[in-house]
């Protein structure tokens, strides 16, 4: 795709200085007035075509799935790995010590509450390693520059919510200072 950017804008470039000439030439009245919104034209389109191939060049390929497994067979997977543990000797004392408890020795009604917790245990490990997975895959799409930056960690300036370096001496977006005798300070972002 990014070879495709290329040829868009370099089409795009010529397109533009012929959308130029024609209307030069039109307002030196060396053809008739067709010409120059053909002109117009032609520079709209040779716009287009630079900001596609622009585009092209620079977009992330997506390399990993952006949502969860939701799938029935998913969810019973989860649901058998609950029920597997329970009926094993690996099932956890004190969450079923617990689910007894809240069931008021009820072990039918206790059994379920343990499967639920633990289906809900098992479904939030499955989503954190799915978006393991999807951070490594977008950090190997990067390139060498563009992973670095992604992995310092970030929070966000006071003065206009930008994004920022945690080190950073200065907000690139509204120039507030940062440091020992600045009363601005970078918040951090949550879960960095």
């Amino acid at each position: 795709m990014k070879t495709v950017g290329a040829v868009l804008r370099i089409i795009g470039i010529i397109w533009f200085i012929f959308a130029i000439l024609q209307l030069i030439a039109d307002m030196l009245g060396v053809v008739e007035g067709v010409q120059g919104l053909l002109g117009l034209l032609g520079l709209a389109l040779a716009f287009g075509a630079f900001k596609l191939g622009t585009w092209l060049q620079h977009r992330k390929a997506s390399t990993a799935p952006e949502f969860v497994d939701t799938s029935p067979e998913a969810d019973e997977h989860l649901w058998g790995r609950a029920l597997a543990e329970f009926e094993s000797e690996s099932r956890r004392p004190g969450l079923w010590a617990r689910a007894l408890s809240e069931s008021n020795g009820n072990d039918s009604l206790a059994k379920a509450r343990y499967l639920r917790r633990r289906h809900e245990e098992l479904r939030a490990v499955q989503e954190e390693d799915e978006k393991k997975i999807r951070q490594a895959a977008y950090l190997a799409s990067l390139t060498e520059e563009e992973r670095a930056y992604a992995l310092i960690p970030k929070g966000t300036c006071p003065g206009c919510d930008a994004v920022i370096p945690l080190d950073s001496a200065q907000c690139p977006g509204c120039n507030a200072l940062f440091g020992a005798d600045s009363a601005w300070s970078i918040k951090p972002l949550e879960g960095a």
